[in-house]
């Protein structure tokens, strides 16, 4: 399969003008699927906000056609079918892409990556599918691998953007470590730099990806900087950077909302340090004080959790 980097757009209008699927390099699709037929298929407890109310009132019939017709379409469609035995307890394992992630890591080997699921109706699913995994030539991920620490570790709790509206997201978030359930880590977009507010220990650490530069497909922008173009000055100067450090500087107020507020911004950007515009970015943040190497930031990280 080609290894392509995404292009990822929020909006289509973010699109740039050239665009076209036509120009796109062509990638492989999967071939194959792993079902399990939905025998057992029920909901034994609300995972997300469209389950409520449907507990015990699945029609086991027509989730039975359904799950035939699916299957006849990836049929159609060439693809290889794996069907794993229905088993009770797994009430849920009709999709197996929840209970593993099946991949080719960067030696070209076959990668099973067990998930460690958050519901306790579940995880009896996972079982199965690494039996079948390690039949058919998959390396089982350790269990320390990086890729296993959050989601059902039960340490902390992943919140999604989209998972829930934004304002129940925000709520959970706030709520952290109560009655015996776990932190959470909240994985958004830009947009909830703006409006959020989630003071004391619930929020101890933002992480930027990116620096927040912006789109330089979208309509908008291309016109502000045809504009300074037209004037003799530099688009990227006088107004990518400039919007950057605005936008930057939001994300790391969502840190400190109060004065007694302790915490750690982590930018992933390697351009901050190493490229001369960083300088501009890094004066715009509010005073903070910068961690030398690792061992200063996982002190940094044992301070806060010591609180």
């Amino acid at each position: 399969m080609s290894h392509l980097k995404p292009l990822l757009y929020e909006r289509v209008a973010n699109l740039p003008s050239d665009f076209s699927p036509l120009s796109q390099p062509a990638m492989d699709y999967a071939r194959g699927v792993v079902l399990c037929p939905p025998d057992y298929f029920d909901v034994v407890d609300v995972k997300n906000p469209f389950m409520a109310g449907m507990a015990g009132t699945i029609d086991r019939g027509a989730a039975r056609r359904e799950w035939e017709a699916m299957r006849e379409a990836f049929a159609r469609a060439g693809a290889e079918i794996v069907e794993l035995a229905p088993l009770p307890g797994c009430e849920d394992m009709v999709f197996c892409a929840n209970t593993a992630f099946l991949a080719v890591d960067e030696r070209g080997a076959k990668t099973c990556v067990p998930s460690r699921m958050t519901f306790a109706s579940r995880r009896a699913e996972v079982a199965p599918m690494l039996a079948w995994a390690a039949s058919s030539g998959y390396r089982i991920a350790e269990a320390g691998e990086a890729s296993l620490r959050f989601e059902g570790s039960g340490e902390v709790e992943v919140l999604v953007q989209g998972q829930w509206p934004k304002r129940r997201l925000i709520e959970r978030f706030r709520e952290g470590a109560v009655e015996g359930r776990p932190g959470c880590l909240l994985v958004a977009s830009a947009s909830f730099w703006e409006g959020v507010d989630v003071p004391g220990d619930a929020l101890q650490l933002v992480i930027i990806d990116k620096l927040p530069f912006p789109p330089p497909g979208d309509p908008l922008v291309e016109a502000r900087g045809q504009r300074l173009e037209s004037q003799g000055r530099s688009p990227f100067n006088d107004y990518f950077v400039p919007e950057a450090a605005v936008a930057l500087k939001q994300g790391a107020g969502r840190l400190i909302r109060r004065e007694s507020d302790r915490g750690l911004l982590v930018v992933c950007d390697t351009r901050l340090a190493q490229m001369g515009y960083g300088k501009r970015l890094l004066a715009a943040l509010p005073p903070m004080r910068r961690q030398r190497d690792e061992a200063e930031f996982e002190e940094a990280l044992e301070q806060l959790a010591a609180q």
